[in-house]
């Protein structure tokens, strides 16, 4: 009896439970919360890396772009100062063949005068009014020439210091700016290759060079083994012109049909006086005024005025502080330079990094665990933090001389067939017009390298990157000491990984490689 009455009640009860569904539900619940809050999880991370990733990228690219600007910018700077030269120049081009023109028409008068016995009143007349003229205008270059040239020279002197100036500092200017640039647009450190120009320790040649000679010796390959190192160094692609007679010949060439030669020449025929009968003097004859045009259009006059003692000899600096600062003929010039070259003499790379700690937060939210069995973690293969590549370069622009689609151009065009002068440099890269900009570009296009190593031969990104790592490792320093917001193991660990990511990178597979 008890027995049943004890069956009976767990039957009931259990038929009671099994009608209520409430703990079911909750059951279910708690699991759905539980597989949202780590959906929720991954995706904040998703999403925080991505966020993460396309900061440090806008970052590389204000460092990239920062450090173009200054260059282009210096390029600009050094055009202007060119062409305040050339103007100063321009004047004394000028002097020289309007003091010529002089002589030879005040010969010419004297010379019909002579020959004719006299008979030839005009020509007389003219000589002797040439003689008073030439007399009273040399009192006063007695008094003032050498000041005036000496101002001038001065002035010259002082942009071509201005000018090797821009050039030296240029280099370590953008890579100062490159760096600070990236870290105020959340980048942790960012670096630049090339690097400016600096003496390698000569520990690191002496050894790559015992290594080398112990393989050529024994005939080992333990030079294999040697990461290129690209010796290449950042510099403006500009050489200054040397004051020999060739260059300051080709440098008169330049000036044949440039407005800084045309303008001082039609204020001196406007200012001149002297025409016809005029007693004033011979220089606005239409003989005294010709010849100097003529004079003005051939270079041994220029030449003449640059190596014209009582104009710029005895001075410091003479006739280096005229010549001018042009496109390096190292293989850069339009027509005979290699493309390889000029790309890698107007670029950097700029490597950006952000330490982000994730292995902190993986431990943190116990996804090590999740993935401890597939998952197989190696030293110098994971990285804690984010890395980002961008690359720039200087261009020269584009206007109504050089598009060839102008009036303009095509008379650019019909001049330069007549003369070498200044019009002919109008076209492509030079230094004479401020139209060098900054841009971004990809990091590398067809047929580009980076560059020879210390063993000879091309370098990758991996030689690239190598070559930056002193200066990251020392941003990773300064950075600790200074700021204290990152772990400077997970750091140095995060440049390894790059050291092996970037390495696979050489020339036979950089082609396409964006960002």
């Amino acid at each position: 009896m008890i027995g049943h009455r004890l069956h009976s009640r767990l039957t009931s009860q259990g038929q009671r439970f099994h009608r209520q569904e409430g703990g079911a539900i909750i059951l279910l619940v708690l699991a759905g919360m539980l597989i949202l809050v780590l959906t929720s999880l991954i995706l904040y991370d998703a999403g925080q890396t991505a966020h993460q990733k396309m900061r440090l990228q806008n970052a590389a690219d204000v460092s990239a772009y920062s450090q173009a600007a200054v260059k282009a910018r210096s390029m600009n700077l050094i055009a202007y100062a060119n062409t305040i030269k050339r103007s100063f120049f321009g004047y004394f081009v000028t002097y020289q063949a309007a003091w010529a023109a002089l002589g030879i028409s005040e010969g010419i008068y004297c010379g019909q005068c002579a020959s004719s016995y006299g008979t030839n009143v005009y020509a007389c007349y003219r000589c002797t009014i040439g003689g008073i003229q030439i007399g009273f205008e040399a009192a006063q270059m007695v008094v003032s020439i050498r000041a005036n040239a000496d101002r001038a020279i001065d002035e010259m002197e002082t942009l071509a210091h201005f000018q090797q100036y821009l050039y030296d500092i240029t280099p370590w200017w953008g890579y100062a700016e490159n760096i600070l640039r990236g870290t105020y647009a959340g980048a942790t450190m960012t670096t630049a290759w090339p690097p400016p120009e600096a003496t390698p320790p000569a520990w690191v040649e002496s050894l790559i060079n015992i290594v080398m000679a112990f393989d050529n010796i024994f005939g080992t390959q333990f030079g294999n083994f040697i990461p290129g190192v690209s010796d290449r160094f950042d510099n403006l692609p500009i050489e200054q012109r040397d004051s020999s007679a060739d260059e300051l010949l080709g440098y008169c060439e330049e000036m044949i049909g440039s407005l800084e030669l045309i303008l001082p020449a039609v204020e001196h025929i406007a200012n001149s006086d002297g025409g016809g009968w005029d007693p004033m003097g011979i220089s606005a004859d239409n003989q005294t005024i010709g010849i100097f045009i003529g004079l003005m259009l051939v270079p041994p006059t220029c030449i003449t005025a640059g190596s014209t003692p009582s104009i710029l000899g005895g001075v410091s600096g003479g006739r280096s502080a005229l010549m001018d600062w042009r496109v390096d003929e190292g293989g850069f010039m339009p027509g005979s330079r290699d493309e390889n070259d000029w790309m890698l003499a107007t670029s950097n790379i700029t490597f950006a990094y952000l330490n982000t700690n994730r292995s902190e937060e993986r431990a943190l939210r116990n996804y090590d665990g999740l993935v401890d069995a597939d998952h197989i973690e190696s030293a110098g293969y994971e990285s804690d933090g984010t890395w980002s590549i961008a690359r720039s370069e200087i261009a020269f622009g584009e206007s109504v001389y050089t598009s060839g689609h102008s009036m303009l151009s095509n008379l650019a065009g019909f001049a330069s067939s007549m003369t070498s002068g200044a019009i002919t440099a109008l076209r492509g890269p030079n230094m004479w017009h401020p139209r060098w900009t900054p841009r971004l570009r990809p990091v590398f296009l067809p047929g580009e390298t980076l560059g020879g190593t210390i063993q000879g031969g091309d370098a990758g990104l991996g030689a690239a990157f190598l070559r930056s790592l002193p200066h990251l490792i020392m941003s990773t320093a300064v950075s600790q000491l200074v700021t204290g917001n990152f772990n400077i193991q997970t750091a140095v660990g995060d440049m390894f990984y790059m050291f092996a990511a970037t390495r696979p990178f050489d020339t036979s597979n950089l082609t396409g490689f964006v960002k």
